[in-house]
């Protein structure tokens, strides 16, 4: 046969003129061998004539392909070629036809074979002996299960059929038509979907366990490996309430007729919002009623996030990945709106503040990436998301909805999910309905933060208190851009909603401060007590107040809503962070705002993050022990708090069960402390005994205490404890105290389970985690790393992203050089781990600095408060 030859690819994305309409997959898929075979039929339309058709392919060894025109079938030859910016692999299946096809419609037929993956695409895992078949498609794994066209901006229905052993049983998107017999296998003929992008279509495949859920809003199943399903049915009520929570707000039902849940032993990511067949980590639906409550409460955000999705990104698809927030910045917004109507007291808007942190902080480094990045190649795909299109991205959304009026705003949102149903968008489409229904200048705010990284500095001037406290004062707003190093004067880059609460007065004062107002004042009627620049911690922005005045601010704290008041404290230190305020200043916003008599779990954990950041910034042997009582004169009147456990058959709140966990667990991580570490060995002992016996939250705080104190923990957990775990829950705590045990010969043993299995691939974040909470175990893993690095890699299916962003953790100028040494050379093999690297590296970088500039003027500021 003669074709044309074919050079390398010019661009990330397909042809625009070739579209595909519809696709017919028919996959043979035994789980317990290595490899699965498929057949695939695209209907295509064609713009031009062609004799080349180029879609997309990873590891597919083609049997037969050809083309059918009408009642014409042209013979095709398949050639793989790598996707342009690929680091990896060959993503790009080019067939040569052995004549032209004409414009207009046409049908490609494939025939294949693939091996499983590891934790990507269609891949096999095994649990309790009995083999699996799972998907995890995003974000261009696809690929890698079927010849397809690859992208978010194509969507089409999806006809599915899987042949699978007798005995086994097969879910997917849509619901089951029929089931066939056919000899040693059965078929399962499944309902044509509703129009998908490739991301989005989802097989499961084994020896499943399917339980019914409740039957409204929609029909809700959850689906678990053998054995498993009664610890799960708590997700099908929270899955059920979360969606009425989501159809009130849309005023759109749930659009993909049924509902199941899928919980998977091996997982890479958290959860994935698969149409109609939605996927999760197992710890995060198989959670009964004696969970952790902080596996519970985990869950209902996780719950709420993907199906938030079956709208956010399901009904409605960004058209290419530079506008992957409009999925998961809209998702995580959207998860805290439902949980909070959803289920009474969740509180989870308010914890919005805690998302907003992580993503200014990440915003200040020189290497952060805005939120609608440039994806020019394709390995710029797998770096899409991260801090910039999920917390970011919701961190704007709220400043939004503050700004315009959360009705308006809920308007704006309804008729852009209505007209786009089932289309793909740009961000553009979401601006133009906003700036419709509210008639504000939405687009042009919303631009100005997510096209470009980096935050804005809110300054303010007071006048007219110093002579009169019942005077009148002016206040004077201006912006400037906040780096790591500190402000940097220049034109204003962004448009920003700014809203000021003052003592006194009914209502927050608000003004948009931009290139058209660079500068804004007001007045009031007399001089406050206080003034908190950032009204309900809305807008995302850093301020900056006279000493004075942060002075007042903290003294004033219980004026402040506990949102608020988490936010005093995060902004001060990172205000100390880039040089803006002394170590002395957060010192004093810290023991002004009273934590003794703290109530708010949001807070308290804003308080303690800070104190971790400062541990590990600015602590060293010198100002350690000043550190520690600075540590136990906050926290100490916290722990007398909760010092006793629950008494039995008396059940806590959740909060409460929470906060205990977080006072005791901050306390010991941030100074070692003997007497929690004592105070929490009978619960360690008692849960080793019977995970059952004792506070599941508790239980698994004493845990990894145990074991970094040397306790019971410490001395007899192994390998074979952990394969033994009977619940997801109890195998994560395992994992996680092995992973934190301070004795390097005992923590080498532990990462060793790693590489021989007995810890998953898919907890490695527990592993990281564990060993990288303390300074003095850090060391160790990241050695480890490096000597079975290519291993790891290997492990986790090409995942070396995973590893390259722990740089963030070093703050020693010998450990960065060390690591960026290593790790350099390996970024051309590496997919999607060049952003980690990059942002890890500039963290690490950030860190000296401040320990250098502020270490000393630290140790003496704590040491002058005693």
């Amino acid at each position: 046969m003669s074709v044309e030859p074919v050079g390398e690819a010019t661009s990330v994305r397909l042809s625009e003129g070739v579209t595909p309409r519809a696709y017919t997959l028919e996959l043979q898929i035994d789980p317990r061998k290595p490899t699965f075979s498929g057949q695939s039929r695209v209907e295509v339309h064609l713009d031009v004539p062609t004799k080349t058709l180029v879609l997309h392919g990873r590891d597919l060894k083609i049997g037969s392909a050809t083309v059918r025109v009408g009642a014409r079938t042209i013979a095709a030859e398949a050639h793989a070629r790598k996707a342009f910016g690929q680091r990896t692999g060959e993503d790009e299946l080019v067939l040569g036809l052995a004549e032209q096809i004409p414009a207009g419609d046409a049908t490609i037929e494939i025939a294949y074979e693939a091996p499983f993956g590891a934790l990507w695409g269609l891949y096999r895992t095994e649990s309790e002996g009995r083999a699996y078949a799972f998907t995890q498609l995003e974000s261009i794994e696809a690929r890698r299960m079927f010849p397809s066209f690859d992208e978010p901006r194509f969507k089409t229905p999806f006809s599915i059929t899987i042949d699978a052993p007798s005995g086994m049983t097969a879910v997917s998107n849509a619901p089951l038509v029929r089931t066939e017999p056919r000899g040693a296998l059965t078929r399962f003929v499944f309902q044509k979907t509703e129009a998908l992008p490739t991301y989005l279509v989802a097989v499961a495949v084994g020896d499943l366990e399917i339980a019914d859920g409740p039957k409204t809003p929609a029909p809700i199943r959850l689906v678990a490996t053998h054995g498993r399903a009664h610890l799960g049915m708590v997700s099908t009520q929270v899955s059920a309430d979360v969606l009425r929570a989501l159809e009130g707000y849309f005023a759109i039902p749930y659009p993909y007729g049924k509902l199941d849940i899928v919980a998977i032993p091996e997982f890479g990511p958290g959860a994935m919002e698969n149409a109609g067949l939605v996927t999760f980590r197992e710890e995060l639906l198989l959670t009964d009623t004696s969970a952790p409550a902080s596996a519970r409460r985990r869950q209902r955000y996780v719950v709420a996030h993907e199906l938030a999705h079956q709208w956010f990104g399901d009904l409605v698809t960004m058209r290419w990945w530079d506008d992957l927030w409009l999925n998961e910045g809209f998702a995580t917004w959207m998860q805290a709106k439902a949980c909070d109507s959803a289920f009474p007291d969740f509180g989870a808007v308010s914890e919005r503040v805690l998302d907003k942190t992580t993503a200014l902080g990440a915003d200040l480094l020189p290497a952060a990436r805005p939120v609608r990045p440039k994806v020019e190649l394709t390995d710029q795909i797998y770096e899409a998301g991260g801090w910039s299109a999920y917390q970011k991205g919701a961190s704007v959304l709220a400043m939004l909805e503050a700004w315009v009026g959360p009705d308006r705003f809920q308007k704006g949102i309804r008729a852009y999910v209505e007209s786009h149903a089932h289309g793909s968008v740009t961000s553009n489409d979401l601006f133009a309905a906003l700036d419709k229904e509210t008639g504000k200048p939405v687009s042009k705010v919303a631009a100005s933060f997510l096209d470009q990284p980096g935050e804005p500095l809110i300054d303010l001037k007071i006048s007219g208190c110093d002579k009169s406290e019942t005077g009148p004062a002016r206040i004077v707003l201006s912006e400037r851009e906040l780096t790591s190093d500190g402000p940097k004067e220049g034109a204003s880059r962004w448009s920003v909603p700014v809203c000021v609460r003052v003592e006194g007065e009914p209502h927050p004062v608000c003004s948009l401060i931009g290139p058209d107002a660079p500068t804004v004042m007001f007045e009031t009627a007399k001089c406050p007590k206080w003034i908190h620049p950032n009204a309900g911690e809305t807008g995302y922005y850093r301020y900056s107040l006279p000493s004075a005045w942060l002075s007042k601010v903290g003294k004033s704290a219980r004026d402040l809503t506990p949102t608020e008041r988490a936010g005093l404290v995060a902004n001060s230190w990172a205000l100390a962070q880039t040089g803006l305020l002394s170590s002395s200043d957060v010192l004093g916003v810290l023991t002004s705002i009273d934590i003794e008599h703290e109530s708010s779990r949001v807070v308290l954990q804003a308080v303690i993050d800070v104190l971790g950041d400062m541990r590990h910034e600015l602590v060293d042997d010198t100002s350690r022990e000043a550190f520690v009582r600075f540590v136990h004169k906050l926290l100490d009147p916290q722990r007398k708090r909760f010092a006793s456990p629950p008494k039995e058959g008396v059940k806590e709140v959740d909060d409460v069960l929470l906060s205990r966990v977080l006072v005791l667990g901050g306390l010991f991580d941030l100074t070692d402390d003997p007497k929690t570490a004592a105070d929490l060995e009978p619960f360690a002992a008692k849960y080793l005994a019977d995970p059952s016996s004792v506070d599941a939250d508790l239980g698994i705080l004493a845990l990894r205490v145990s074991a970094r104190a040397g306790g019971a923990a410490g001395k007899s957990l192994s390998g074979a404890r952990l394969v033994q775990a009977k619940t997801p829950a109890e195998r994560v705590a395992l994992t996680v105290a092995l992973a934190s045990q301070r004795d390097p010969a005992r923590l080498q043993q532990a990462l060793g389970l790693f590489l021989t299995g007995e810890i998953r691939a898919s907890d490695v974040r527990h592993l990281k985690n564990g060993a990288l909470r303390n300074p003095d175990t850090a060391p160790i893993f990241y050695e480890w790393m490096k000597a079975h690095f290519d291993e790891l890699v290997k492990k986790l299916d090409g995942g070396g992203g995973s590893f390259t962003s722990t740089l963030s953790k070093a703050c020693d100028e010998a450990t960065i050089a060390s690591l960026s040494a290593f790790l350099s050379p390996k970024l051309p093999t590496l997919e999607g781990a060049q952003r980690g690297f990059d942002e890890g590296l500039s963290e690490a970088r950030r860190c000296v600095a401040i320990k250098k500039r502020d270490g000393k003027a630290f140790g003496d500021a704590l040491r002058a408060l005693h």
